[in-house]
């Protein structure tokens, strides 16, 4: 009691001390100065040392103005805790706080009610000057509170325990849950708030609040952030959603044990009639069994007969898992226990691929056990599914093949490349505000295009996509058939391609994987794709892997089947001729009238049917009709009943059918079985076929060009027509020349022991797009976002939807059985969690700092490589790379000089390759031919050895890695995306400079259509709070809202709801419309061409004016609750929006364009 009575005195001292202190102008004693700044007050009684103005002083007191050195006294050096004492005494602390004499010095802030005084927080000094901040008796840590880092942790002067006990006092406290019901719960002897552990997890603080009861989690923090709109800490908000949790469901079940009573009696007697109902049924209808029967119905129903018939079949296999997972889900008491293999989540995804509603059928009918389809959902959802490239998409990649344990030949894959038509349309995705269905083959081509548009159409809007690019990954030696990007598109050009081929090739590389060939059809913007490589070669079939240190190549290889379609289609067509004779398609037909002239039904060729000699539109694309015409049984057939004059076709028809078996062996004894040699797997880089292609099929393509070119009489464009088309002949030098030199080098790898031909084919992209017509039932024509979402869900299915189709282009072999893919699935989580699978040390612009390449394209780009999640990956590129990027941010800053001069010489060289582009026109053609210019000078440079030398050089000096792990993928990234910049800058044209946002008010129309869908915002956060009974206090908010027919309308806007409302639609009150109308303002300014910026719910709720209209309308309620309700309405506001956006442009794209998104149905001509 004798040092708190010290205490008290010591404090009712000290303020009125403070109180008599005058401030800066003072009449003091001439050997004393008094100085009073801010809320601090310092007496010194050391002579003046700089005085400003020194007056004539009297007989006792002189007055004058005086400039105290504060910095000199406030910063002297405090050796011990009496000095630091001594000097606390002439400073006035803030308010409340009081100095407790020492060691140890203690400087506390009071709290006092009628009650009793406590301290709220203290800061004690320690013999050695060490200080220790505590806040209601709980130490506060740098963590608790960032700012704190910024003290030293020993006290040297009075300004850090100053600037000390100023953060203290600013801190903002957290109020716990002071409210009765919460505090009476806490206290009632029939409830216990404890963990699921047993502990107790709440307390009781009478601290704060004058003293009043408030329950406080164990684990409060005490301190939130200043700038916080929160009243409480996270913890006690969790907390206290608990404890209104559990209150409701002790509420709840002592209503439901109320019933308990009625519903028991209500089922004695239900059971006591099924039991007579049963009795009576058994006496009347009931069957008596002999033995036999009854022994026969007991195996069957047995569960050890049928365990031990599970037993019998392979662990592995499918029967085996299926079966074992329906014993174990029938045994489980709820189908939340049950945990389901990956093999069947693979095969019920497969089954509701096919029919959504056959899966539910089959699931609602009890005959076996399947998860519901919000099971398969969070499997399918892992993954957002988007356009272009993802990381998260690489790892599934990496995971499908296993890297870390699969043999060095089966990292060996393929890029398949092809596109597939998708319906026009636009759909709103609400989780990135984005306009999904909008062209989009990256940012430089979305960039060219859009410049190209106003220099032309003098529009910038995006185009609506037409197609979809795939590319997809396809395993060499394995069944990988990976589904890697998609990109939407309109009018595919061979320019549009470049930047995302490579970009494929680099990201797969970087996955750890090694692409050796890229399959595409004949389309023509694959063909300048390859063309655009080498512009001074005839045929280019092969270019060399910027991404990879080895000198590996990269082989161009045109699909064979596509290629046997397009030779059939050439014979067809065209008048062909070789070696003096005609090469013409009524040879074939001849001869077909003549093998079917008698019906009688004995056929030299029984196979060739109407349909493979008078070709339609439909038939023309049909693979399996050009390889049956193409083949050595038609080729034979002509040579004997059709004379001589069928010999050059005969020949034809051999070589085009040597040339498609050798490029389609799909599996190992097909060749033996059917006594076709050029169907053998491959098994010697000497083997005959690649002689065979070379010297003989090449040279027979080179004799016949020569032998028409060298024909007299004709013009170039008759010679042309009695050739195969330039794109046949083009795809057929380049695929024979790649596959030569793919299989010699396969077979130079370690364990490689055969190759099968039809892995380089594009069979399993055909067959994913027959899968994505199959998932729209009747409609088999799916937009981009249904495109996206159907891709993801098939990279899940694996190989299970890689079954053989009984219909389509591409149907597979017979018996051809899907691989088991056992590989664990990662399922989406229920609640939201913050998950980091790979930690990188962030690198932080502080690094960099004082650098005078801060703002320079060399950094920007290293940036960017470090925000990649895909160099997160444990791949030896990856690693290697991300490491190159860290050690150059580090080194950048004091090697200025030599970065700066290394960027002016890259830069150069890709500036170079950019001025095509800057002298585009109005003429499109012009504009396409300089694109391609642009991209063909790029790839030179990005593949010449001087840039290679270059880079290589300057990591050298700059990374710790030794030479031998310097990564190509690091500077080709890097490299590109300074292009990128480039390209960006130096076309002087901005994508944001279209924007579709405006500023014009709201016109009758629009304010009436408004005041209709404001109402909606209500009714549907009612029906979702609904489900929440313990969110009662924002259904009672959102019913304030609502208008009660009491409050006048002077803007006439709500005439529309008046007239259609019929009793059952909610109508806002006129606060709340202005709410809206200025939410719906806000969101207009936010509008872009591809879709809403990424922050437009920040920025509504950081409006000004919708926070003061806000806070009148939220002006009785808590706070918490009604931050809570209004950021519900603007994610609502803006889902709304985004989907009549796109309606309006869609109906705006048909009218424009005078054509409608559905598929128009023919009318049946005859009644069957």
């Amino acid at each position: 009691m004798g040092g708190r009575k010290f205490r008290m005195e010591r404090h009712r001292k000290n303020e009125e001390r403070k109180i008599a202190r005058p401030s800066m102008i003072v009449s003091v004693p001439r050997n004393a100065v008094t100085l009073s700044v801010g809320l601090m007050t310092i007496q010194s009684s050391a002579p003046v040392l700089h005085p400003v103005v020194q007056c004539q002083s009297t007989d006792e007191t002189s007055t004058m103005l005086v400039s105290f050195p504060l910095s000199a006294f406030m910063q002297r050096k405090i050796t011990s805790v009496d000095v630091l004492l001594s000097r606390l005494e002439k400073i006035s602390l803030p308010s409340m706080w009081v100095i407790l004499g020492g060691p140890p010095l203690v400087v506390c802030r009071m709290h006092s009610s009628q009650l009793q005084t406590t301290v709220l927080m203290s800061v004690k000094v320690t013999a050695e000057l060490q200080w220790s901040a505590t806040v209601l008796d709980k130490t506060v840590t740098s963590e608790m509170l960032p700012v704190l880092g910024e003290v030293p942790s020993t006290i040297s002067a009075v300004t850090e325990l100053c600037r000390l006990v100023d953060i203290l006092d600013g801190v903002k406290l957290c109020i716990g849950n002071p409210d009765d019901n919460i505090v009476q719960l806490y206290h009632s002897s029939t409830y216990t708030l404890h963990s699921y552990s047993g502990h107790q997890a709440g307390y009781i603080d009478t601290a704060l609040l004058n003293h009043r009861e408030t329950v406080r989690h164990k684990n409060c923090k005490l301190i939130i952030h200043p700038n916080s709109r929160a009243v409480r800490c996270s913890a006690c908000s969790t907390y206290r959603s608990t404890l209104l949790t559990q209150k409701w469901k002790r509420a709840n079940l002592v209503a439901r044990l109320g019933n308990i009573r009625t519903s028991y009696r209500s089922l004695l007697k239900q059971l006591e009639r099924l039991r007579s109902r049963i009795h009576q049924d058994t006496e009347v209808k009931g069957v008596f069994l002999d033995e036999e029967c009854n022994a026969y119905i007991k195996d069957i129903i047995c569960l050890p007969e049928t365990a031990k018939h599970l037993e019998s079949l392979p662990e592995d296999s499918f029967e085996h898992i299926f079966w074992q997972q329906q014993i174990e889900a029938a045994s489980q008491h709820s189908s939340r226990h049950m945990r389901w293999h990956p093999l069947m989540i693979r095969f019920c995804l497969s089954l509701r691929h096919k029919s959504g509603g056959a899966y539910e059928l089959l699931r609602e009918s009890g005959c076996i056990k399947l998860p519901s389809q919000r099971t398969l959902r969070d499997y399918t959802h892992y993954v957002q599914s988007c356009e272009g490239f993802s990381a998260d998409v690489d790892v599934m990649l990496r995971n499908a093949v296993n890297v870390e344990s699969c043999p060095e030949r089966e990292k060996y894959v393929a890029i398949l490349i092809d596109e597939m038509h998708v319906r026009e349309d636009l759909v709103f995705d609400r989780w990135n505000g984005n306009l999904v269905g909008f062209a989009n083959l990256g940012e430089t081509n979305n960039h060219l295009m859009q410049l190209e548009s106003a220099l032309t159409d003098g529009n910038t809007a995006p185009s609506q996509a037409k197609t979809m690019v795939v590319f997809m990954t396809r395993g060499l030696f394995t069944k990988l058939q990976f589904p890697y990007a998609q990109f939407p598109c309109c009018a595919l050009k061979g320019d549009q391609l470049y930047d995302p081929f490579w970009e494929a090739v680099g990201r797969v590389e970087n996955c750890g994987l090694k692409v050796l060939a890229v399959t595409m059809d004949g389309s023509s913007a694959n063909r300048k794709l390859t063309k655009l490589h080498n512009t001074s070669s005839d045929v280019t079939y092969r270019i060399a892997n910027p991404y990879t240190a080895e000198k590996r190549f990269l082989f161009f290889i045109s699909d064979p089947p596509h290629l046997i379609k397009t030779t059939r289609n050439c014979w067809h067509n065209r008048m062909l001729w070789n070696n003096g004779k005609y090469i013409c398609w009524d040879q074939l037909k001849q001869f077909y009238d003549m093998d079917t002239a008698k019906a009688v039904g004995m056929r030299i060729l029984p196979k060739l049917k109407f349909e493979h000699i008078y070709l339609t539109a439909f038939s023309k694309m049909r693979v399996d009709l050009a390889a049956q015409v193409l083949s050595e049984s038609v080729s034979k057939a002509l040579v004997l009943f059709c004379g001589d004059e069928c010999n050059e076709t005969s020949q034809f028809v051999e070589m085009m059918d040597k040339f498609f078996d050798a490029l389609n062996v799909h599996n190992y004894s097909h060749g033996s079985r059917a006594l076709k040699p050029f169907q053998l797997p491959y098994t010697s880089r000497e083997d005959p076929r690649l002689k065979w292609l070379v010297e003989c099929f090449l040279k027979y393509l080179e004799d016949w060009e020569r032998s028409v070119m060298g024909r007299s009489g004709f013009s170039l464009a008759e010679k042309s027509n009695m050739l195969l088309s330039e794109e046949t002949l083009y795809g057929l030098k380049m695929t024979s020349r790649s596959f030569v030199e793919l299989v010699q080098f396969l077979f130079t790898l370690p364990d490689v022991r055969s190759f099968l031909s039809q892995r380089i084919c594009q069979d399993p992209l055909e067959r994913f797009f027959g899968v994505q017509r199959q998932r729209g039932g009747v409609n088999d024509n799916p937009n981009v976002a249904e495109f996206t979402k159907n891709t993801q869900a098939i990279r899940v299915m694996n190989s299970m939807c890689h079954t053989r189709q009984l219909r389509g282009n591409c149907r597979g072999s017979e018996g051809e059985q899907p691989a088991m893919c056992t590989t664990p699935l990662e399922k989406r989580r229920r609640t939201s969690s913050d998950t980091t699978v790979i930690p990188c040390q962030p690198i932080t612009d502080a690094v960099v700092s004082g650098s005078c390449v801060s703002d320079g394209y060399l950094l920007k780009s290293v940036k960017a490589l470090l925000d990649d999640k895909a160099f997160l990956m444990p791949s030896a590129s990856a690693t290697s790379a991300l490491k190159m990027a860290q050690d150059l941010m580090k080194w950048m800053p004091s090697n200025d000089v030599k970065v700066k001069a290394f960027q002016n010489d890259i830069v150069e060289l890709l500036r170079g390759c950019i001025k095509p582009i800057k002298l585009l026109t109005s003429s499109k053609k012009t504009c396409t031919r300089r694109r391609v210019k642009m991209w063909s000078s790029y790839h030179v440079v990005r593949t010449s050895q001087d840039y290679v030398d270059k880079w290589m050089a300057f990591l050298r000096d700059s990374s710790t890695l030794p030479a031998t792990q310097l990564c190509p993928v690091f500077f080709q990234y890097v490299g590109n995306q300074i292009f990128r910049q480039l390209v960006r800058d130096e076309c002087g044209f901005s994508l944001e400079c279209s924007n579709l946002g405006t500023t014009e008010q709201l016109t009758y129309e629009e304010l009436n259509a408004l005041r209709y869908t404001a109402g909606y915002v209500p009714r549907a956060l009612q029906k979702k709070l609904f489900k929440h009974p313990r969110q009662k206090d924002l259904q009672l908010y959102l019913n304030e809202l609502i208008s009660d027919g009491s409050e006048a309308v002077t803007d006439f806007s709500d005439d529309w709801l008046t007239a259609v409302n019929r009793g059952g639609l909610i109508v806002v009150n006129n606060m709340a419309f202005e709410l809206f109308h200025t939410m719906e303002c806000e969101f207009r300014h936010n509008i872009q061409p591809t879709g809403i910026v990424d922050n437009a719910v920040e920025l509504i709720l950081n409006n000004e004016d919708v926070l003061f209209l806000w806070s009148i309308i939220s002006n009785s309620w808590d706070q918490d609750c009604s931050f809570e309700l209004l950021e519900r309405m603007v994610k609502l506001w803006i889902t709304l929006r985004g989907f009549s956006l796109c309606g309006a442009l869609m109906e705006q794209y048909k009218v424009t364009n005078k054509i409608t998104t559905q598929k128009s149905k023919a009318m049946r001509k005859e009644l069957l």
